[in-house]
């Protein structure tokens, strides 16, 4: 048997969408990104049919677990602990955010798939899903609703930003009148020179859900570009890199003034619109969980 755990099962997306909201609080949002880690792809597969024996659990029901199952987990201090997960006899599974890496892991899931060039662990790449709630946009020439795709007190506070630009309201859901979204956040470098133990030894286990979203949404987008983003980038029409205020201004002011740029941008996130759709997430999990 494949477990899934999490602190508290919630309900089925296709039933009740309201665990799966980002509500605009700090509190509350990491209530439900803890819930959503197993919860979610737990449910993808089992909507998609999967033929893999899996069962959703929660920390109460781990006396359940043989040595021969698989648990698949997600590492967060407000009720779990590396402590608390090798004390469980049985091939352990773990996805590594921006959570630290538990050393003896059978199996580790990056949502960043630069993460594979790494061969000291063994790693499988999955996407992490699309929030529920995004809508798709339509393009205006010239594009006047600049919008970040995260409330203000997410993106980067150093500086004035471009005159005009709005904040989404609430975390990863747009109103879908945006004629470019953007988001701006303090560059992630690699370092490695800091340990295991340390959240920042992969910081590029950032996903790129901010450039998916774009796509998703038909909307063009200026994004601070992270190791995940750039892996999938294949060319300046997936989006245009700001790392700071200066750039997020001048490339504003440039997709303003470049029609054909912006028309190239609309036309590229139609393309690869559905890259991280439920069905791309359901082939990578089953894919793994076949492995085992």
């Amino acid at each position: 048997m494949i477990y899934f755990v999490t602190d508290k099962i919630i309900p089925n997306y296709i039933n009740d969408t309201s665990c799966y909201k980002f509500i605009n609080n700090k509190l509350d949002t990491g209530e439900s990104l803890k819930y959503l880690e197993t919860c979610y792809p737990y449910y993808i597969l089992k909507n998609n049919n999967c033929d893999v024996q899996i069962k959703l659990i929660t920390y109460d029901d781990l006396h359940l677990i043989k040595r021969s199952d698989w648990l698949i987990f997600y590492l967060n201090s407000h009720y779990t602990s590396p402590k608390t997960i090798k004390s469980i006899d049985c091939n352990k599974i773990q996805i590594v955010t921006d959570t630290p890496l538990i050393e003896g892991m059978s199996i580790y899931i990056t949502y960043d798939p630069s993460i594979l060039n790494d061969k000291h662990y063994n790693w499988y790449h999955v996407m992490y899903p699309q929030p529920i709630g995004l809508v798709k946009c339509k393009p205006k020439w010239p594009p006047e609703n600049i919008v970040c795709i995260s409330p203000a007190k997410y993106t980067c506070q150093d500086g004035t930003y471009p005159k005009g630009v709005k904040f989404i309201n609430d975390s990863y859901h747009n109103a879908g009148d945006e004629h470019v979204l953007f988001h701006l956040r303090e560059k992630v470098i690699m370092r490695h020179d800091l340990g295991l133990q340390t959240r920042m030894k992969y910081p590029s286990h950032k996903t790129a859900n901010r450039l998916y979203q774009s796509w998703f949404c038909n909307a063009p987008g200026i994004f601070s570009t992270n190791p995940a983003m750039e892996h999938i980038r294949r060319s300046e029409y997936d989006f245009i890199v700001a790392n700071c205020m200066d750039e997020l201004k001048c490339n504003v002011q440039r997709i303003q003034k470049d029609k054909t740029l912006y028309y190239n941008m609309v036309r590229n996130c139609i393309e690869r619109q559905d890259e991280n759709s439920y069905g791309n997430v359901y082939k990578q999990w089953v894919y793994l969980l076949r492995q085992l």
